[in-house]
């Protein structure tokens, strides 16, 4: 059974589909990254996942329970990290062990101690003092000590210096190891990439891609070239530019069923790997 399953999901607002007919299945021990550019439909499929808005039309389940059934017996095995969560709690941060374990009966409080420690957040302070930053840390610590079997991450790593953010994806990493399902919502794509079995890419509120990295890189020919010594019409028109690199050249992708473009072309094929971040950037320029 999947610990989450969406089937043709479907939300509009006004004339502006923002989630059009999107499925997929996220299983037990496995990091997803949902990926698009801004405006692409990534915040909204959050909040239908974390049931706080429902669909239009399309169905949703989590632990095998449907989103339009009572599903706060699960609730307790699902956490949430976004910038919407405020914590209106008036007492110091090392008392909010207390306060959860009343809560969650799965509460680690050990643990929680730990990370406040790892993201070096006084105990002594209060919600109010602290940071955009600070407050996303706070949010991980306290969905990671639910020891919860889903994770959704809504951008949240974008408020954070590198090196909590850091410590938030190891932290995931290894809630993944547990056999939690993890999925995180990012722009930030070369952070994910270390982490991710699968990734899901949206566009204009498709999803236009669902596999793993290998896959999606596997699709493309990547080439390069020196624009000071090339016609721009010897480049193929179906080509995405996706990188500058260091010695001043432009690296492209060529989709293979493409490859025909090529011919008689004076290209260079670039043999470095590609990367989550370049295929990233080819899909987001609408390029299919």
């Amino acid at each position: 059974m999947s610990v989450l399953r969406v089937k043709n999901i479907v939300k509009s607002y006004g004339q502006k589909r923002a989630i059009d007919d999107v499925s997929f299945d996220l299983e037990a021990g496995q990091f997803y990254a949902l990926l698009g550019h801004n405006g692409a439909g990534k915040s909204t499929l959050m909040k239908i996942l974390m049931r706080k808005e429902a669909p239009d039309s399309g169905e949703g389940y989590v632990f095998g329970k449907s989103f339009e059934t009572d599903t706060s017996p699960v609730n307790h095995a699902v956490a949430y990290v976004s910038e919407d969560i405020q914590y209106q709690i008036d007492l110091p941060l090392g008392e909010f062990a207390t306060y959860f374990k009343n809560i969650y009966e799965n509460w680690d409080s050990a643990y929680f101690g730990r990370l406040l420690g790892l993201f070096h957040l006084n105990p002594e302070s209060k919600t109010v003092s602290l940071s955009r930053g600070q407050k996303m840390q706070l949010c991980f610590s306290v969905a990671l000590s639910v020891q919860p079997k889903l994770i959704l991450v809504d951008e949240a790593t974008a408020v954070m210096d590198p090196g909590a953010r850091i410590i938030a994806l190891q932290e995931l990493h290894r809630a993944r190891l547990r056999g939690a399902a993890i999925l995180v919502a990012s722009n930030i794509v070369s952070e994910v990439q270390a982490f991710t079995d699968a990734i899901l890419l949206l566009d204009g509120g498709k999803l236009s891609f669902l596999g793993s990295p290998e896959n999606a890189s596997g699709e493309f020919i990547k080439f390069r070239t020196n624009l000071a010594s090339i016609d721009p019409l010897e480049i193929p028109r179906s080509a995405v530019e996706v990188s500058f690199n260091s010695d001043r050249s432009c690296s492209y992708l060529l989709h293979k069923r493409n490859e025909g473009e090529l011919v008689s072309r004076n290209l260079t094929r670039d043999s470095r790997s590609i990367t989550l971040e370049e295929t990233f950037v080819y899909f987001t320029r609408g390029r299919k």
